[in-house]
């Protein structure tokens, strides 16, 4: 279950070029040596930045609705960010991809010869069902109403599926180091639990392998100009 080392160096090279591409949320330098303070304090500034540009939005008085996409690796974060904007702004409700995973014993799930699960792709997802619930939540917010009502999905694949990418309006991205995402990966507990070698088979590979699928989607970090946003977008919700 290894993977071929001209096929990891190419997809690090690609994943590197894009990452400096895009402007996307990062870890500091000082964080991926393990600084836990260092790593605390980058989400609160990420989390301040989402904060003004909702403030923004609200200003300008636009569609009654905004939809934020966080997305990243796995423990990057993610969640803890969702977490920190829902105890500070008012009509934010949280919708988190991994509620959305199919049970273990599913066959869409695909297994390897060795009858280990791959969680890593979207066919491990009932991405229909969490389009289908993104698509009831608008419907239920386009009302006539002075308020901001603000949906922030969070998940490691949310970009990588077009149905749902193209419902969101203003998306994030957190990068972290191989190191650190083992660090903090073994420090969960899953269900199922991670067989031993998942980590290097499996996440690690794979996430790399679902950057390199979104590598082209210049709106990630690259958010448009709030000025840009049509009050009058339109979004089949059907």
């Amino acid at each position: 279950m290894e993977i071929q080392s001209d096929q990891n160096s190419a997809a690090l090279q690609l994943e590197e070029k894009w990452l400096k591409r895009c402007s996307i949320l990062r870890m500091p330098q000082i964080e991926q040596r393990g600084s836990t303070h260092s790593a605390e304090g980058y989400l609160k500034v990420s989390k301040t930045n989402i904060v003004i540009m909702i403030k923004s939005y609200k200003g300008l008085k636009m569609k009654n609705y905004l939809i934020i996409g966080i997305s990243g690796f796995t423990n990057s974060g993610k969640s803890t960010i969702a977490t920190m904007l829902s105890k500070e702004i008012c009509n934010l409700d949280v919708m988190n991809q991994d509620l959305y995973f199919l049970e273990p014993d599913d066959p869409a799930i695909e297994r390897d010869i060795h009858g280990i699960r791959n969680f890593e792709k979207l066919s491990a997802l009932d991405m229909e069902r969490m389009v289908q619930d993104v698509k009831l939540w608008i419907k239920s917010k386009t009302c006539n109403s002075d308020s901001l009502f603000i949906l922030l999905i969070e998940g490691f694949l949310i970009f990588n599926h077009k149905e749902l990418s193209d419902l969101i309006d203003h998306k994030y991205f957190i990068k972290i180091t191989k190191e650190i995402c083992f660090e903090r990966r073994i420090k969960r507990q899953y269900i199922p639990p991670d067989p031993d070698g998942y980590f290097d088979s499996y996440v690690w590979p794979w996430t790399i392998t679902n950057l390199m699928a979104i590598q082209d989607c210049t709106d990630i970090g690259r958010n448009m100009k709030i000025s840009q946003l049509s009050k009058s977008r339109k979004v089949n919700i059907s």
